[in-house]
């Protein structure tokens, strides 16, 4: 089978949300890695792992291609249904169009009509559910898989082995061991984050293609008052937990910097400059997602010799984009400084794991309008050990003290001072 790689008819009438998405899925494409895309949670996703695919949920959330889906399904037909459909029909889902292969599954008519119409212009599945919960209907839905495999192998020409799959659901079982500790920090009380913050998280583990790369950068922001913050830092669950000779205070003066077309921010890129003392830094930062708090990122350092920007040296870095060509001889100018005093401390919060506590201080100024705004925040940052410890600790944290979750990144601060809106509008 040919792998699907090149981007849709439609793409340019997209919002820069949606197309983000589609470069995002694209790069996985042009890596050669198939893409299996499935309606339902029975889909055995670690057969596709273990032939080298990655393997994303398409059920749609919007209801915006329903009126085209209307055209060709009856109308009484479940909204879920219909906006699947439409988003397949209309190549503006980045998810299904660059499924190589959609698995179905017999869970109702009106699913079973949309594959009939899906089949006639993408390779469609059909996983055929047992309705019984009995010895029988297992050995039925064992076979199911079975023949699902051997469909996989003889389409993409290769080989699924007992070894492969058995590593497959390994990692797959780690990834729901870690949501279900993750969800259990919203048995404190207040809790961290709300409904729909962890709803966000959840629907989010859908699209994450690599299940076993874990995050360059793993933190949590927190704003939390100055009595209170007193009190964190005077309570046992920080005083008694510092690793000796590891205190201590910076003065950080952080410029971020774009184009005057904003040609990084459009990629989903940010620029800074910081100036730590004597010394400076340039670093690049992608793909930061935020969920109640917790954000996962790359991040991209290089020193520099005073506090200009520079293009250079990040490639060296592992930074697979030319900065050069992506700004097209568009200066760099400063956007705004991020002023701030930090005060730093390594914390053992388990056997396992050490995290960093940084308390920043101080303010944001916009190179643009001059406005102003104050920066109070408190960051939890693993340095070894796991991301269930980390936001075990956070919860401990918000049963001594009030905490707000800090969802905003200074740069997403920045901008919204400089009144630069984040999102490109749509064409």
């Amino acid at each position: 089978m040919e792998i699907i790689k090149d981007l849709p008819e439609v793409f340019e009438e997209f919002a820069e949300q949606r197309k983000n998405s589609f470069l995002a899925i694209k790069k996985i494409k042009d890596q050669n890695i198939p893409v299996i895309g499935s309606y339902c949670t029975y889909f055995p996703q670690e057969i596709a792992m273990a032939m080298g695919a990655a393997s994303v949920g398409l059920c749609s959330m919007s209801d915006e291609t329903i009126p085209v889906a209307e055209q060709t399904l009856p109308k009484n037909l479940c909204p879920l249904i219909k906006a699947s459909y439409g988003f397949a029909v209309t190549d503006k889902c980045p998810f299904f169009y660059f499924s190589d292969v959609v698995v179905g599954e017999t869970t109702c008519d009106g699913k079973k009509k949309m594959y009939e119409f899906m089949s006639e212009f993408k390779d469609v599945f059909i996983l055929e559910l047992p309705h019984k919960q009995t010895e029988a209907a297992l050995q039925y839905w064992k076979s199911e898989i079975i023949r699902f495999k051997e469909y996989l192998e003889k389409t993409f020409n290769v080989e699924i082995t007992e070894e492969k799959v058995r590593h497959a659901v390994h990692v797959s079982n780690q990834g729901r061991i870690a949501l279900k500790k993750f969800y259990e920090v919203m048995k404190n009380d207040p809790a961290p984050m709300n409904g729909s913050q962890l709803f966000g998280v959840l629907y989010g583990s859908q699209f994450k293609f690599d299940k076993e790369k874990m995050p360059a950068e793993i933190e949590i922001k927190l704003n939390i008052g100055a009595e209170a913050l007193q009190k964190l830092l005077a309570s046992p669950l920080v005083a008694d937990k510092i690793i000796g000779g590891s205190e201590a205070v910076h003065h950080l003066e952080t410029s971020y910097y774009d184009t005057p077309s904003f040609k990084l921010m459009y990629s989903g890129i940010a620029y800074r400059v910081r100036k730590n003392g004597s010394k400076y830094e340039a670093t690049i930062k992608t793909e930061k997602e935020a969920h109640g708090g917790f954000s996962s990122r790359n991040e991209y350092n290089v020193d520099l010799p005073d506090g200009k920007p520079v293009l250079q040296g990040f490639k060296e870095e592992g930074f697979d984009t030319d900065l050069e060509k992506l700004i097209a001889g568009e200066p760099l100018v400063k956007l705004f400084t991020v002023d701030v005093e930090r005060r730093l401390c390594l914390l053992k919060i388990s056997a396992a794991t050490t995290v960093e506590l940084a308390v920043d201080r101080g303010k944001i100024i916009s190179g643009i309008t001059g406005n102003e705004c104050a920066v109070n925040e408190t960051e939890l940052e693993i340095k070894s050990g796991t991301k269930e410890d980390l936001l075990a600790y956070a919860g401990q944290i918000a049963n001594l003290v009030p905490v707000t979750p800090e969802n905003r990144s200074k740069y997403e601060r920045g901008m919204k001072l400089c009144g630069i809106n984040l999102t490109r509008p749509a064409k």
